[in-house]
Parts: structure tokens; C-alpha cells; sequence
């Protein structure tokens, strides 16, 4: 397990659809969903962490990150796209329908990058 870690911030989609609460975000491309806001953002917290955690023990974190449109400053500092980088991506993601009244949230996110 990761020990040391960058902050970054995602921006972040919610949303809902019937009866479900969904968040998603472009930056990772993930998503999560619930019965409620608090389940789905708990939910959303939990895939992020995981898809982090996964990529860093594969060891594919640069490479994943940087084909999803991130971005080093620095040396090392991590920055995710802007979204009018990738408003298409986006669209494929979530029907325009859905996307005209979701709620835009940045949300703070903890990146793995190494250990002592």
C-alpha cells in the first residue's frame, strides 16, 4: 500500500436517473450509484479509492492517467483535464438528457505515488 500521496481535485457528476443516484466522474472515468445521495457518495468515495489503489499496485498509474487526459506539472504534481478537454468523453458517458440537470461537484482526491 501506497504511503505517500498527491491531492488532486476531479470534477464530478451527480445526477439521478428513476429512483437511482449516480456520480460520475470524466477525470477517472468511473462511476458509482445509490438509493441515496449519501450511498452513492459514499459508493463513489470507495470505487475512486480502489480504481487509485489498483492502478497504483499495477503500476499503471501514468500510463492510465495520461490516457484519460491528466497531466503533470512539475515533475510530479498531477492535474486532471479541464472538461472542455474532453466533452465528448463525457457525452458518451452520460445522455445529454441526464447531463443538462446534473449537479457539477470538485471533489479532492488522494493519488498513490510511492512509499518510504
Amino acid at each position: 500500500m501506497a504511503t505517500h500521496y498527491v491531492q488532486a481535485n476531479i470534477p464530478v457528476f451527480l445526477f439521478q436517473e428513476d429512483n437511482t443516484w449516480i456520480m460520475y466522474t470524466p477525470a477517472l472515468d468511473v462511476s458509482s450509484s445509490g438509493e441515496t445521495k449519501t450511498e452513492v457518495r459514499r459508493n463513489f468515495g470507495e470505487a475512486v479509492q480502489v480504481f487509485l489503489e489498483t492502478i497504483y499496485k499495477d503500476g499503471t498509474r501514468e500510463k492510465v492517467l495520461f490516457n484519460l487526459g491528466w497531466h503533470k506539472v512539475e515533475g510530479r504534481k498531477l492535474i486532471a483535464p479541464r472538461l472542455t478537454e474532453s466533452p465528448a468523453n463525457i457525452q458518451r458517458a452520460i445522455p445529454e438528457h441526464l447531463l443538462s440537470r446534473a449537479e457539477r461537484i470538485d471533489r479532492r482526491v488522494r493519488i498513490p505515488v510511492g512509499s518510504a
